[in-house]
């Protein structure tokens, strides 16, 4: 894709949080802040999207200084900066299969305040965790951080669907930015998919755009590159 075709077009960028913006100890990486205050300083809009919750996703977002909403827990929660949150998944289906999969195997739960998803340990044997709650209408997802197990209609895609709406934007005015499988969806629906170096070979495949650096240094080349 060339570089220039794409500076007047796009409206807006959507970043995950853990693995992306920062390195696998989750040490954010400031430079990349910078960035991202310099193009929101440009009149660029920026979205995190992340598979955490959704106080953390608010916490990081002010920080940074954007007033965008956020898209948490995979994409089953959107919330705008006054506090209303868009609840976009049903966190039952999760119950019944983590209650039916506890008995199974042994599984460490976090303990946090989820509303549409549960978050278990990535020390999950998660290929068996699946054959063994085949039968519910979840899906586990595994970020790197944790094994999260959502509803199969949730996505952090949908998510940024809401958001852009929230925003009076299209999905296509977006650049989205991750590094794991659960931002597999994002980047499909955006207008330019991009993968940091560090995603696996999956996420690399879906992308329209590889980053040659990883983590919040690839962040940095591409807002470089596309703004």
């Amino acid at each position: 894709m060339g570089y220039f075709c794409f500076r007047d077009k796009m409206k807006a960028i959507a970043v995950d949080i853990d693995g992306t913006l920062t390195d696998e100890e989750r040490k954010i990486n400031l430079d990349a802040v910078r960035e991202i205050r310099r193009i929101m300083d440009k009149g660029v809009r920026v979205v995190l999207a992340t598979g955490n919750i959704t106080c953390f996703a608010r916490s990081v977002s002010t920080m940074i200084g954007t007033n965008e909403p956020v898209v948490a827990e995979n994409g089953g929660i959107v919330e705008v900066k006054d506090g209303e949150k868009h609840v976009l998944g049903d966190k039952r289906e999760c119950n019944r299969a983590f209650r039916f999969l506890r008995e199974e195997i042994e599984i460490n739960r976090f303990n946090d305040d989820r509303k549409t998803e549960i978050a278990l340990g990535k020390e999950l044997d998660i290929e068996k965790a699946r054959r063994l709650i085949s039968d519910f209408d979840v899906e586990l997802v595994d970020t790197g951080f944790a094994v999260h197990i959502k509803c199969k209609d949730v996505s952090k895609g949908k998510g940024l669907v809401k958001a852009a709406s929230l925003m009076d934007l299209d999905v296509s005015d977006f650049i989205a930015v991750g590094d794991s499988m659960n931002d597999i969806e994002l980047l499909k629906v955006a207008g330019v998919g991009v993968a940091v170096n560090n995603s696996p070979s999956q996420l690399k495949k879906a992308a329209d755009h590889v980053c040659r650096s990883e983590f919040g240094e690839a962040v940095i080349e591409a807002i470089d590159y596309f703004f």
